[in-house]
């Protein structure tokens, strides 16, 4: 059995592809790759934080966020991208990838999460325990997509 595990993306990676094989994961809005090099050039130029989960054989699943502060209460983590390569997905690979972020938003103090998500996202985030606080629809990303805000689960 592979042992997976969980780190920061780094130059090293750039050779190895990763796909999910989801078009509206895999492309940006104007339809141009989004590749692992341009995780990394966001990660420097926009402080992103992507990591990725993988083993010396590649990368199955990568996760990219960015905490902000929206008020001074408290951060909020913006979760960019959560996904799963397609010949590994029904292993827990996404599952765990979340429970990463959640880890991440426990070591910070952060207590609320968002992102932009297909509507038939939510029920994932639901049944690993965080609570879904505010849906609604996004059109600034197109037909489908919803911004939901969690509150992280304690």
């Amino acid at each position: 059995m592979t042992h997976v595990h969980i780190r920061r993306l780094n130059e090293g990676d750039l050779h190895r592809g990763f796909r999910t094989g989801s078009e509206s994961f895999d492309m940006d809005e104007e339809g141009e790759p989004f590749t692992l090099s341009r995780y990394l050039h966001r990660d420097v130029e926009k402080g992103y934080e992507t990591y990725v989960l993988t083993d010396d054989d590649g990368i199955y699943g990568v996760v990219s966020f960015h905490v902000r502060s929206f008020t001074n209460l408290h951060d909020t983590l913006y979760l960019s991208r959560v996904g799963v390569a397609e010949r590994h997905r029904g292993k827990g690979y996404g599952a765990r990838l979340m429970s990463f972020i959640l880890e991440v938003c426990y070591n910070r103090d952060i207590v609320i999460m968002c992102c932009e998500a297909i509507s038939e996202a939510a029920p994932f985030f639901v049944a690993l325990g965080w609570e879904e606080i505010l849906c609604y629809d996004d059109p600034h990303w197109g037909d489908g997509c919803r911004t939901l805000i969690f509150r992280i689960p304690r």
